[in-house]
């Protein structure tokens, strides 16, 4: 069994009492899984992963009923799977080379008879992905308010010679103040040059429908330019409420109530991060950032006349 080793615990563990708490009221939550993963005591599961299962988690001793935490645990059929165990100890690895404000620290990671788990602060607020199930898409000054961050997040990651690997709306947490976290580096690889490139065994990991075209030939280099794509295709669904590619999806019905240069700008950005060829993208996470901010900044004059 491939398993995450007590020297790597150590590696990664930060005192509980140096992580500054959440400001405001802390929710209560009823706990129906009453276990404790490594030190840690789990409360109610509250997401659901193909390997893993997201818990609300606290320290022990037990402080009250409040649940500061969550717990990533492998699900009980993936233990021992030692894949998994990998990918979870490049997760710490990614994590901890990564200074942002939208990218979550993992404070503590380890493995005992319920499997491997890692533990993360918690963070209120929905994913995109609930957004859009629950009221469609998005006003277009939130969506580009919600990418931009992403954007500057994206910076932080490929500053630190990774790619997320798998940038969707399910990925993205926004909160209820419209802060956004990216989370699950799971799937996170190196960024690749057209001379270093992955071994034809390697598997690659990430969602369809939000994957950049090179990612889906093996052996093609993979470079940051991938997640720019994946963020382009999250754009275009936080506008019309359709990933791509999708035939019922109208490419320019968000632009319907913007100005001119405003929806021409979006169409422009959009078009580049969703070009099949990598070469043809915008060439870096801080130009879709600026760019996106400069629209932000042009939405918001205009809601504000």
């Amino acid at each position: 069994m491939s398993a995450i080793s007590v020297p790597f615990v150590e590696q990664i563990t930060l005192s509980v009492a140096t992580t500054p708490p959440r400001p405001g009221k802390r929710p209560r939550a009823a706990t129906s899984r009453e276990a404790s993963i490594g030190t840690w005591r789990t409360g109610r599961r509250i997401g659901m992963g193909s390997y893993c299962d997201i818990w609300l988690a606290q320290p022990q001793p037990a402080a009250g009923q409040f649940f500061d935490y969550v717990a990533k645990v492998a699900k009980p059929q993936y233990q021992g799977w030692g894949s998994l165990a990998q990918l979870m100890r490049q997760e710490v690895q990614v994590t901890q080379s990564i200074r942002s404000p939208h990218v979550l620290p993992i404070i503590d990671a380890g493995d005992d008879a319920d499997g491997h788990f890692l533990i993360l602060p918690r963070v209120e607020g929905l994913s995109l992905a609930q957004r859009l199930r629950e009221a469609g898409p998005l006003d277009c000054l939130d969506a580009i308010w919600i990418m931009r961050q992403v954007a500057q997040a994206l910076v932080a990651v490929h500053q630190t010679g990774w790619l997320h690997a798998d940038v969707k709306p399910a990925n993205i947490l926004v909160s209820s103040t419209g802060h956004v976290t990216l989370i699950d580096f799971g799937f996170a690889r190196p960024i690749q040059s057209q001379i270093r490139r992955d071994p034809p065994s390697l598997p690659r990991h990430g969602t369809l429908c939000y994957m950049a075209p090179e990612c889906q030939v093996q052996g093609y280099p993979i470079s940051a330019e991938a997640d720019l794509y994946s963020l382009g295709v999250t754009l275009f669904e936080l506008l019309t409420g359709h990933p791509l590619p999708n035939p019922h999806a109208n490419w320019n019905s968000w632009g319907d109530a913007l100005p001119l240069e405003s929806a021409s700008q979006i169409d422009s950005l959009l078009r580049k991060l969703l070009s099949n060829d990598p070469l043809r993208r915008p060439q870096s996470a801080g130009e879709v950032a600026s760019r996106l901010a400069s629209i932000e900044t042009q939405l918001l004059c205009i809601a504000s006349a």
